[in-house]
């Protein structure tokens, strides 16, 4: 059994009656509509190879779950640590973190109390570098609902 930062045993997963999708919030909102992993990449062999590479990544840190809905693609260890949204030839990548970072490479960021979102554009594989490989490990942290160390809020971008 998991635990928590804590230590105490986590609960188990609730599971979707309608969709079989699973999450740690019991009725947690979510989308039903179940789309083909593939539909997403339909004409877009560019945005399938960048998927593959982020996949690939994140695999070689441990077991990751596919979810996919009609307007993204989730990745998930216990709960959602991040996304992509398929464009034509790149993808829209976000990540949840529990600190605020500040990099020129976000196109996007939302705060929720310490909850933090990030978005960026992937559109070449070497922007899959130590920095956001770094972020993503993180990330993944989170979703796995382990403790994840504070550091410093700004992390320069080369």
């Amino acid at each position: 059994m998991r635990h928590s930062p804590e230590g105490c045993p986590l609960p188990p997963l609730w599971t979707c009656p309608r969709c079989g999708k699973s999450y740690v919030t019991r009725n947690l909102w979510h989308s039903c509509v179940i789309v083909p992993l593939e539909q997403h990449f339909e004409g877009r062999p560019a945005a399938r190879d960048l998927f593959r590479v982020l996949v690939s990544a994140m695999e070689r840190e441990g077991p990751v779950t596919i979810s996919v809905s009609k307007t993204r693609i989730e990745l998930m260890t216990r709960a959602r640590f991040a996304g992509v949204q398929v464009r034509r030839d790149w993808l829209r990548l976000g990540f949840w973190l529990k600190r605020e970072i500040a990099s020129p490479r976000f196109a996007r960021v939302d705060h929720y109390g310490k909850d933090h979102v990030y978005q960026l554009e992937l559109r070449d594989p070497m922007q899959l570098d130590d920095e956001l490989l770094a972020w993503l490990r993180e990330a993944r942290r989170v979703g796995d609902q382990v403790a994840v160390p504070a550091r410093a809020t700004s992390t320069p971008s080369t």
